[in-house]
């Protein structure tokens, strides 16, 4: 008897431990507790819920795993490009949908602080899932509150529907979320807006005074197909997919997802060059010299299209003096390289982030022993085949 009495005791508590919500080491067990979402008087102002977390995408299907508690949710991110989805309702997709300008404020922490950004997307689509521009990744901490700007001229609905937090790069990661504020601008779609093909509000181009974003009128010129890399643009290939139009002469590129949107030159030597690609000999030295627009304030740079991105040069745009349409300026960025430096890897002609510019010109010449040009080798826009 007395061996079961001295059993039965340690049953006992082990039931009792059981019951009070502890394992068997003592430690008290976890358990989601829901997530109050908090509330604003603003009705330009809402919160998600990030009760609703737990849509799996197109890209990396994962679902990150989370904790959550009243006030934040925990999750554990492992793999780039991972991404969580935050589900709106229907009520705040109208708000978004009917918007001019939105901003987001995140009140949370990775750790480590690694790179991440942010969209409003359609998590099911495997590409073009983005609403909203791509903002610059950083680590988070240094992108917690961000304007973000429709993608393309129109807010396309169907690609508001989640706000989509990406890890962007291999290493894993506890973010601890506490809310994820947004506010919107609103106003009467047509307020100020022209019509469609009307110019006196609204340049068509650069959308300087345009009062109602996105602006209703057309951007001007020839839309650019690229089939694949320089196959029809002879000299030129496409970095992320900007939109490139063929205006008066000159590329116009808009709708950039990210800073590396952008053009690329097809460079390659006398001896493997095809037919649209630009020659170099790799021995010789050439002059680089691009010429273009952007707004004032901006940054015109010339880098490689490769690790470690090297910048060769970068021009601040400035007002021009007289004429010309106020607000944008104009910059020519010139680089002397060997044809072996031209060749690989590529070169890269941007604005920094995703500002709009235009390229009026590139023109590459080879310069003899003492620095003179002896050959121009004009990329000429204007010989595009546009059938």
């Amino acid at each position: 008897m007395k061996r079961i009495w001295m059993i039965l005791p340690a049953i006992m508590l082990a039931a009792t431990l059981v019951l009070i919500g502890c394992d068997g080491n003592g430690s008290k067990g976890s358990k989601d507790v829901p997530y109050v979402v908090p509330t604003s008087s603003d009705t330009d102002v809402f919160y998600l819920d990030l009760n609703d977390y737990k849509t799996a995408g197109a890209i990396v299907g994962t679902v990150p795993k989370g904790t959550l508690s009243a006030d934040k949710l925990k999750l554990e991110m492992t793999t780039n490009d991972q991404r969580v989805h935050f589900a709106l309702t229907e009520e705040q997709l109208d708000k978004v949908a009917s918007s001019i300008a939105l901003n987001v404020e995140i009140d949370g922490t990775a750790t480590p602080d690694s790179k991440f950004r942010y969209h409003f997307t359609d998590p099911q689509a495997s590409s073009n899932w983005n609403g909203t521009v791509s903002i610059n990744e950083g680590a988070l901490s240094t992108i917690l509150n961000n304007d973000l700007e429709f993608q393309g001229h129109q807010a396309d609905r169907t690609k508001l529907g989640f706000f989509s937090l990406q890890l962007r790069e291999n290493r894993t990661t506890t973010v601890e979320i506490k809310s994820i504020k947004v506010t919107v601008t609103t106003s009467d779609p047509n307020a100020g807006c022209p019509s469609a093909g009307e110019d006196e509000k609204c340049d068509g181009l650069w959308m300087i005074g345009c009062e109602c974003k996105p602006c209703l009128c057309e951007i001007v010129g020839t839309p650019l197909e690229f089939a694949g890399f320089g196959t029809n643009y002879p000299g030129l290939a496409i970095s992320s997919s900007p939109s490139i139009n063929l205006v008066d002469g000159a590329l116009f590129i808009y709708n950039r997802a990210n800073d590396y949107s952008c053009i690329d030159l097809n460079i390659q030597s006398s001896e493997e060059a095809a037919e649209w690609d630009v020659s170099v000999d790799p021995a010789k030295t050439y002059s680089l010299t691009v010429k273009g627009k952007a707004a004032v304030g901006e940054t015109a740079v010339i880098t490689i299209a490769a690790s470690p991105w090297t910048r060769y040069i970068e021009v601040e745009i400035e007002e021009e003096d007289e004429g010309g349409t106020p607000g944008i300026g104009s910059y020519t960025t010139t680089l002397e390289k060997t044809g072996t430096e031209l060749i690989s890897p590529a070169i890269r002609l941007r604005v920094e982030g995703t500002a709009k510019y235009m390229i009026e010109s590139i023109v590459l010449e080879e310069l003899d022993a003492d620095g003179k040009p002896t050959e121009t080798k004009p990329i000429n826009f204007t010989t595009f085949n546009l059938d």
